[in-house]
């Protein structure tokens, strides 16, 4: 209301309030397309927007309104990121390890790309380069910080379900905000 021209807090008032929040995406898109019409050279709007899709379940247009995020800074790691997860959500598999992959080398191996590998492979079928992602995970020192929920869903694919209650109570104790 005091500004209803500053985009960022548009969008972040449509992701994480109407959507994830108060579970009215209809609204958080309307917003965040505003902001977008706003600034529509965005790639954080355009991820925002994407992943705001991707919770209402439209996993089409949240993977091509990730690319556009992609193509306007092919550097997003949140773009990069949501289209791994759309294509992990509509079984392209491939096309899954193939993002997260990238989004593996544009981070340095950041834990969300290992854990998106992990959740491919798993989906795939082919547990065995999974398992390698687990291991490697399990063995970063511990100024290295995984989250717990993701590490707990690796897990779970992996078919180790003791662990992954484990980690999903510590996630809880710990107020892991995915959680």
């Amino acid at each position: 209301e005091l500004n209803p021209k500053f985009v960022q807090s548009r969008s972040l008032y449509g992701m994480i309030y109407l959507g994830w929040v108060e579970g009215k995406f209809d609204e958080a898109e309307e917003q965040i397309r505003t902001s977008i019409k706003l600034d529509p050279l965005s790639a954080i709007d355009h991820a925002d927007l994407a992943w705001t899709l991707l919770f209402a379940g439209k996993f089409e247009e949240a993977l091509s309104t990730a690319q556009t995020g992609i193509e306007l800074d092919n550097n997003s790691f949140l773009s990069h990121r949501i289209a791994g997860l759309c294509f992990l959500a509509l079984n392209r598999f491939e096309e899954a390890i193939t993002a997260f992959n990238i989004l593996s080398n544009l981070s340095d191996r950041h834990q969300q790309a290992i854990n998106g590998l992990i959740w491919s492979y798993c989906s795939k079928g082919d547990p065995g380069p999974a398992r390698l992602l687990m291991n490697e995970l399990e063995q970063r020192p511990s100024t290295k910080i995984i989250g717990t929920t993701d590490y707990a869903l690796s897990a779970a694919y992996l078919g180790d379900a003791d662990a992954a209650i484990i980690l999903l109570e510590k996630a809880l104790a710990d107020n892991d905000p995915q959680i």
